[in-house]
């Protein structure tokens, strides 16, 4: 799922406001993230190499802290840029920037991978695309490797606060924070009537042109318009349900363990971290 001139508009955003983006890992996921990839450098004795599907710096910053060779990936010259004053490790020497599709990632020999992570990065990715992506992963990994990804997904039960009306009446009480009412509605408040089952996609601009009407209904004050309205965006994530993308996992690429950041929020059940080990080769 490219869409260049949306990844576009939101690196020079980022560039414009010189703040790191609302979409950047939160320190419970990259907590989850570090552990497990010091946890394999342990077992292997010796620091994994890394890849990382996305401009982000935070996780090549984390990698690079633990001695990893790393590779960070994004198709869009533009995102790399604008990731470029958010990252903190002065010494890069061992990190090599690609721009290229994830799908095709040639510079990187098979089997040479320990560890991939993305934050959000298969939420890029369309639906029908998701196999030939798990299919150059296994390609660059090796049994033993580790995937570890930061995925946005659907609640698979209901929940009160997924509806607009109790969200916002928690978020005016204080019992959500800005950030826990972005998430709700952005990809569970308006679910039953935005979100396209067959393709797997919630589109950001469906979402924000319902924001916009209900600001126009008189819903939404004015200040809790424009918080929501600052995030507005076009993309069209691929969102599964949190059953859905751990099965996905499991069946292109080996067994996959869901772990939940620690620390206590109201969408722990829409933002989780998927573990997958690829297995050994099959025997004959």
């Amino acid at each position: 799922m490219q869409q260049p001139d949306e990844w576009e508009f939101q690196a020079n955003r980022i560039l414009l406001s010189g703040k790191p983006p609302h979409f950047a890992p939160a320190k419970p996921e990259l907590l989850v993230i570090e552990q497990r990839l010091a946890a394999l450098a342990a077992s292997l004795q010796r620091p994994p190499v890394l890849l990382v599907l996305g401009a982000t710096p935070e996780l090549a910053d984390l990698g690079l802290r633990q001695g990893c060779h790393v590779y960070r990936v994004d198709c869009s010259p533009a995102m790399l840029k604008s990731a470029e004053f958010r990252q903190q490790v002065e010494d890069r020497r061992n990190e090599t920037v690609l721009c290229c599709d994830w799908r095709e990632i040639t510079t990187i020999p098979s089997g040479t991978i320990d560890f991939v992570t993305g934050d959000a990065s298969l939420n890029n990715i369309a639906h029908l695309d998701q196999p030939t992506l798990f299919a150059e992963l296994r390609r660059v990994t090796h049994p033993g490797s580790i995937l570890a990804f930061k995925q946005i997904v659907l609640p698979d039960q209901p929940d009160p606060l997924h509806q607009f009306d109790k969200a916002l009446a928690a978020h005016r009480s204080g019992r959500l924070s800005e950030s826990e009412f972005y998430k709700l509605i952005r990809y569970v408040c308006f679910r039953e009537e935005l979100y396209n089952p067959d393709e797997h996609t919630l589109d950001a601009a469906d979402v924000f042109a319902t924001v916009l009407k209900k600001r126009d209904e008189g819903a939404l004050r004015k200040a809790e318009f424009e918080f929501l309205y600052t995030r507005q965006g076009k993309v069209k994530h691929t969102l599964y349900t949190q059953t859905e993308q751990q099965h996905l996992l499991r069946d292109h690429l080996g067994p996959c363990e869901l772990v939940s950041p620690s620390g206590d929020c109201y969408y722990r059940d829409i933002v989780n971290v998927f573990m997958v080990t690829i297995p050994p080769d099959p025997i004959g």
